[in-house]
């Protein structure tokens, strides 16, 4: 989520009537244009009032981006969206694309959104690509999303540690040597930072559903073959896992096992590219309360 200032939060998934949603419709602005891409995934159900949130809010509350390029996806065969919200995406600039991006990765949401990013970013070049949840809300203009002269990609830094490993020691550290190995990254090139609610040390891991980073880098691309390679040799950061709530919804105990993989595999992406890291201030509130209460007991 995306909040204005702090301690403001936002509630992930209101659900306004009709009219209320239509309503959101660009607003006519003189300041030019930036050439950003933002990108979110959008499939039937309950990503549908939601990514029809985030877009509208796009279009209302982000000042000089309100009138950038908006892209929602649905990349699983038979998750296509309802000609209702299909209209809705048009009413609002958005450009659809239902094509199947995922087929290897189907019981982890999050692929779908890797798969997408990459997917943007080679068939419609920005300057600067933004990468979304869903469920996020913008109330302000994000002005950090222009990137300063020195700074390549922004990106906020996982509420828990979760599937981060803070050492040799950590249950998890197996999964991130693996992983380097596998990406042909160097485990010593991932730097230390602290997870943004706990506070513990670990190899920097990322938000997946926040990042903003140029599009001539090729850093989605190397995030989805970096990914999807790890998945194609069974890397998991957890052996077993029980199933658990999401913001989307359930996640069974199959999607539980790869729950972080897909931020592990974007800090390896980001670092290997570019030290030009940017992190976001904490008015860019993500926190899941959901997924903080599950991955805490």
């Amino acid at each position: 989520m995306i909040t204005a200032n702090p301690p403001l939060h936002v509630v992930q998934h209101a659900s306004p009537d009709a009219s209320a949603r239509d309503s959101a419709a660009p607003v006519a602005s003189s300041v030019t244009t930036p050439d950003v891409g933002f990108v979110a995934c959008i499939e039937k159900g309950v990503l549908e009032a939601q990514a029809l949130l985030l877009f509208q809010s796009i279009r209302r509350y982000t000042g000089v981006f309100q009138d950038c390029a908006l892209y929602g996806l649905s990349p699983r065969a038979g998750h296509a969206i309802s000609p209702t919200t299909r209209k809705r995406l048009d009413a609002l600039g958005v450009q659809y694309l239902d094509t199947v991006l995922n087929s290897e990765c189907l019981e982890y949401g999050p692929a779908n959104r890797v798969a997408a990013a990459a997917h943007i970013e080679e068939t419609h070049p920005h300057e600067i690509l933004v990468i979304l949840d869903s469920d996020t809300l913008f109330l302000r203009e994000p002005r950090e999303f222009l990137l300063a002269s020195d700074t390549d990609v922004a990106v906020r830094p996982v509420d828990v540690k979760g599937a981060g490993t803070n050492g040799s020691q950590d249950r998890f550290d197996t999964y991130w040597q693996a992983l380097c190995r596998c990406c042909g990254v160097d485990y010593e090139d991932i730097p230390w930072r602290a997870s943004f609610v706990d506070h513990h040390r670990i190899k920097a891991s990322y938000n997946g559903g926040l990042v903003v980073a140029r599009g001539d880098l090729g850093i989605m691309r190397k995030w989805a073959t970096f990914f999807f390679q790890s998945v194609r040799q069974g890397l998991r950061p957890r052996l077993h896992s029980a199933s658990f709530r999401s913001g989307a919804g359930w996640v069974n105990s199959e999607a539980g096992g790869l729950w972080g993989s897909n931020q592990a595999a974007l800090s390896l992406a980001v670092w290997s590219t570019s030290q030009r890291v940017q992190q976001l201030p904490p008015v860019y509130n993500y926190l899941n309360f959901t997924n903080f209460y599950t991955l805490r007991h």
